[in-house]
């Protein structure tokens, strides 16, 4: 069977006016660029950055937030902030350039992205470049292949098996690597995807039943990774650690499903935490079959190395429940013929970017300023400070090898001003201006002016009314002038909060005070009222009875034991709900009813009946008894709840569970004639 091509309509997603500036005061950096693209609601866009007028686009963008990765819409016009504090730090460029990157591509739901680029690949150690692919977040449960399984057998297929696992959402087990070849195509096939795996090499003949090592177009369709694309996607964006996390070189039974896990099998999917690529059980649950044939690494360069071209062997990564810790390191290989079928076994798969490109546009040069603007008193700002008696200082070189000259008054600094030479100490407020020269005095930088000014400390006192306790953030014995503190609040237990009195007013709990002069604050809390929660069980069973306080919410349940079943509420409240939640606003009572059934045995000729006849008697009902014999019969006796009767009528009050009442009738002996 020939696989048809379906129709394809896309139009490619255009980006425009990527704008780039540092914001004033910060060490941020705002980005700025638009997204056009008529068929998509939402595009993917990555960020590159570089220090040297693009040259190289090594920059880290770790701290970059915003419109950037997944999901990105396009339209209007969006924003990226990027820290240079944390991924330029302490660094100067003029001729730093943003590279903005967009695709309408969005990998199929349950994938996540692993972009293109060169990471080192262990067995011996060499550089692997890796073209951009989605990845299962997850090993291939049962449940996906039985679904993927049931479509092909309409459609093909001759031979997928049921392939075994401990449970639908765990991973499925028990497959060849054949099988999970042709299972990857049906997948393809039933998303409307031409399949990645072929019988000839022209690829129009998919691969669907048999034993074979089938052609594979690498730029369709679903399929198994590469050593290099498991390798890659399970170091998670780190290099050079043992297993799928950086933080710990060991594996543990909180981390993966493996021996010492005790686990008795798999477990399901997504158990334990992913790692940096958002990627679940990279180690343990199950080995996952891979694309390559068994051989040995070399450590040249390699672009997308799919394994050798011969041999009988296929690789299987990752190891399983049963494995120990060496057999579950990203290193480990082991291989099996392909049609082997293990219970320590499964696979995911990978989808390939499509060959349409990622479209590009870069920013103008800017210049980024990575340092701090100065260093006062210990502690990094890019602002003016206020001080107190006095202010140590410390400047940073913006040109490597340069000098520094500046002024203290506000002038403007020249190669005749002050040299900076080390940290300086001032005890009254300045105005600082800097003039940097780079070491063959042919660049120079002014940098706008800071200043320091000397201000009185002042002082805030507090206390409190009632029980409770006021917090200050920062927490110390003396302010600057014009700082501002948070205070909060906190009541004791069986107290509430009321206000705030003196030099703060107002109801929230929270409050911001700017410290212009001394001040003085009072936190007035009260103690919260507490009411009686008064609680009757007419048969059965609640509790919660007592006392609470005001608006305190407690939850109630009446249950019916012992021949007793809940009829409902009375009393300050109405409904027939067994489990209630009452809020305690004032004293109340409540009462929950309950009812029974009423059993009565008659023997001989005769019956009893009871008035009113009810299928279930509430608590306390007066229940009227009456003998009723048959024709020639009469009330011998009476027993069980009537045990002490001796009238043929008589009246039961219901306070026992499923009481019982039964009546003898006998003859009624004629006189003799």
């Amino acid at each position: 069977m020939l696989w048809v091509m379906p129709p394809l309509a896309a139009v490619e997603p255009v980006i425009l006016n990527v704008q780039a500036e540092q914001m004033t005061g910060t060490r941020s950096v705002d980005i700025s660029y638009e997204i056009r693209d008529p068929d998509n609601a939402a595009v993917s866009v990555y960020l590159k950055i570089s220090a040297d007028g693009g040259q190289t686009w090594e920059v880290p963008t770790a701290s970059a937030t915003g419109a950037v990765g997944r999901g990105i819409q396009p339209g209007i016009v969006q924003h990226i902030r990027w820290d240079s504090s944390v991924d330029l730090a302490n660094r100067y460029s003029r001729t730093v350039r943003f590279k903005l990157g967009t695709t309408d591509w969005e990998p199929a739901a349950g994938m996540n992205l692993i972009r293109e680029g060169s990471f080192e690949m262990a067995g011996p150690s060499h550089t692997v470049w890796v073209s951009e692919y989605a990845m299962d977040v997850y090993e291939i449960t049962k449940e996906l292949w039985d679904s993927v399984r049931q479509w092909s057998l309409d459609h093909g297929y001759l031979d997928l098996p049921i392939g075994q696992s401990f449970g639908t959402e765990h991973p499925v087990h028990t497959v060849s690597w054949f099988d999970c070849v042709k299972w990857c195509n049906a997948r393809s096939e039933m998303e409307g995807m031409k399949p990645a795996y072929t019988v000839d090499s022209a690829g129009t003949i998919v691969y669907r039943s048999g034993r074979i090592a089938p052609h594979v177009d690498w730029q369709t369709g679903y399929r198994l990774p590469t050593e290099a694309e498991w390798e890659k996607a399970a170091r998670g964006g780190a290099a050079g650690h043992r297993f799928p996390w950086s933080d710990s070189e060991k594996i543990t039974p909180d981390r993966a499903n493996y021996d010492e896990s005790e686990k008795s099998g798999s477990v399901k999917v997504g158990s334990y935490p992913p790692n940096g690529f958002g990627l679940f059980d990279m180690a343990g649950n199950h080995f996952e079959w891979c694309w390559d044939r068994f051989g040995d690494y070399t450590s040249d360069p390699q672009t997308d190395p799919r394994g050798p071209n011969v041999g009988v062997h296929r690789v299987f990564r990752g190891g399983g429940w049963y494995d120990n810790a060496k057999n579950c390191e990203i290193a480990n290989r082991r291989a099996f013929t392909p049609e082997t079928v293990y219970n320590r076994v499964g696979f995911r798969s990978v989808l390939p970017r499509p060959a349409r490109p990622w479209l590009e546009l870069e920013s103008k040069n800017i210049t980024v300023d990575g340092h701090p603007r100065w260093i006062v008193n210990g502690r990094e700002t890019d602002t003016s400070v206020n001080v107190g008696k006095q202010a140590t200082v410390r400047l940073s070189h913006r040109f490597e090898r340069g000098q520094i000259f500046y002024s203290i008054d506000g002038s403007q600094p020249t190669v005749l001003s002050r040299k900076y030479t080390g940290e300086f100490t001032v005890d009254q407020s300045i105005v600082l201006r800097e003039l940097h020269l780079n070491e063959d005095l042919t660049e120079t930088l002014e940098l706008p002016q800071v200043q320091i000014r000397l201000v009185p400390f002042v002082s805030l006192k507090w206390s409190v009314a009632g029980e409770g306790k006021l917090e200050c953030s920062p927490q110390q014995d003396q302010y600057l002038q014009g700082e501002s503190v948070r205070v909060q609040a906190i009541p004791a237990d069986g107290w509430r909060w009321v206000r705030w009195e003196g030099d703060l007013s107002g109801e929230e709990r929270q409050a911001t005070l700017i410290l212009s002069t001394h001040r003085e604050v009072r936190a007035v809390f009260e103690p919260i009222p507490r009411h009686e929660l008064t609680i009757e069980a007419r048969g059965g069973r609640v509790s919660g009875a007592g006392t609470y306080s005001q608006f305190e919410r407690v939850v109630l349940q009446a249950i019916g034991i012992g021949g007793w079943e809940f009829l409902g509420w009375s009393g300050d409240y109405v409904g027939n709900d067994p489990k209630l939640s009452w809020e305690v606003k004032a004293p109340a009572r409540l009462v929950a009813t309950f009812g029974t059934t009423v059993n009565t045995v008659a023997t001989g000729g005769g019956k009893i009946a009871l008035e009113p006849a009810m299928k279930v008697y509430p608590y306390g009902s007066k229940v009227r008894v009456i003998a009723v014999p048959d024709l020639g019969y009469g009330l011998s006796l009476w027993g069980g709840a009537g045990v002490d009767q001796t009238q043929s009528e008589w009246t039961l009050t219901v306070t026992n569970a499923t009481p019982k009442i039964s009546a003898l009738f006998g003859p009624v002996l004629k006189p003799c004639p």
